[in-house]
C-alpha cells in the first residue's frame, strides 16, 4: 500500500514539474518557457501572469510576463516594482552604472536646490587701519558635495583715490581665512577669492560705487556655514578706505550644486 501511495505522489509531482516538451513548470502543467513558475497557480491561456516568472531558451528572464524580450523584463501595473537596497540608496536618487556596468544609486545635483546666502541688510562697515580681514556678516549653509559659489556686492570709497585691487574670501570662520570643512577646486587653490578694481573716477555721483564679484568652485566635506571676508585695505587717509552696506541693491550670494554626496 505504501509503495502505491508513493508511486501516485511521484506521478503527481512529475506532472506539476515536467512537461512533455522538456520545459519545466512549477505551479503549472503547461509551462510557456524553458522554466515557468506560476506562483499563484492561476495562469490560463496567457492570462493571470502577473505572478509568473519565466526563463526562455535565449536566457531572457521575465517577471510578470511569459514572453520577455530582454535579458530582464519586469511587467507590473503598480509603481515601485524594483527595490535595490545596497547602502547607496537615498531620496530622489537614480541608478547609474560605472564603466564595468556595476550600478549604484546616485543623487543628481540638479535635484539639490540652489542655496541662497543670508545677508544682514542693516549692516554698515568700513575698512580701517587694523589690517587683516573684515567679516561682511553674510553667510551660506552648504551640505557635502561640489558647489559653484557666486558672490557680488557693492563697495564704495572716497573721492580722488588712486585705483586699487580689493580681495574677498570664503571662510568657514568669521575671524580669519580658514577652510577646515571645504576645499577650493579651481586653479587658484588656497588663493582662490573674489576680486575687483576699486576706483573713484567713474561713479562719483553714486558714492564711487564698485561691484566686486566672482565665482568659486568648492568641495564641501561636511555640513558647514561659510562666510565672506573682505581684505581690510587700510590707510591713514580715511578716503582710501572702503565702506559696505548689507542692504545694497546689487548684492547677491548663492551656491549651485554640481555634485552631491
Amino acid at each position: 500500500m505504501n509503495n502505491k501511495i508513493l508511486y501516485i505522489v511521484s506521478l503527481f509531482l512529475y506532472s506539476l514539474i515536467f512537461a512533455q516538451s522538456g520545459k519545466v513548470g512549477i505551479g503549472t502543467n503547461n509551462p510557456q518557457q524553458v522554466l515557468h513558475i506560476d506562483a499563484a497557480k492561476n495562469t490560463v491561456a496567457g492570462a493571470n501572469i502577473s505572478d509568473d516568472v519565466v526563463v526562455t531558451s535565449q536566457g531572457y528572464m521575465g517577471i510578470g510576463t511569459v514572453t520577455p524580450s530582454k535579458r530582464l523584463e519586469i511587467n507590473n501595473t503598480t509603481p515601485g516594482a524594483v527595490k535595490i537596497v545596497d547602502g547607496t540608496q537615498k531620496q530622489n536618487a537614480f541608478l547609474m552604472s560605472n564603466a564595468n556596468g556595476v550600478g549604484s544609486w546616485y543623487q543628481q545635483s540638479s535635484i539639490k536646490p540652489t542655496v541662497l546666502g543670508v545677508w544682514n541688510s542693516s549692516l554698515f562697515i568700513s575698512s580701517d587701519n587694523t589690517g587683516g580681514t573684515k567679516n561682511l556678516s553674510v553667510s551660506i549653509d552648504l551640505t557635502p558635495g561640489v558647489w559653484v559659489v557666486n558672490f557680488g556686492a557693492t563697495f564704495k570709497m572716497g573721492n580722488n583715490v588712486s585705483p586699487y585691487w580689493l580681495h574677498l574670501y570664503l571662510s568657514d570662520s568669521t575671524g580669519s581665512r580658514t577652510k577646515t570643512t571645504f576645499d577650493f577646486l579651481g586653479s587658484g587653490g588656497n588663493n582662490t577669492g573674489y576680486a575687483g578694481l576699486m576706483t573713484s573716477s567713474k561713479t562719483l555721483n553714486i558714492g564711487n560705487a564698485n561691484l566686486i564679484s566672482g565665482s568659486s568652485v568648492i568641495r564641501v566635506n561636511q555640513n558647514t556655514k561659510l562666510w565672506v571676508l573682505a581684505e581690510n585695505i587700510y590707510s591713514t587717509t580715511p578716503a582710501i578706505n572702503w565702506n559696505f552696506s548689507g542692504g545694497n541693491w546689487e548684492n547677491y550670494f548663492y551656491a549651485i550644486p554640481l555634485e552631491g554626496n
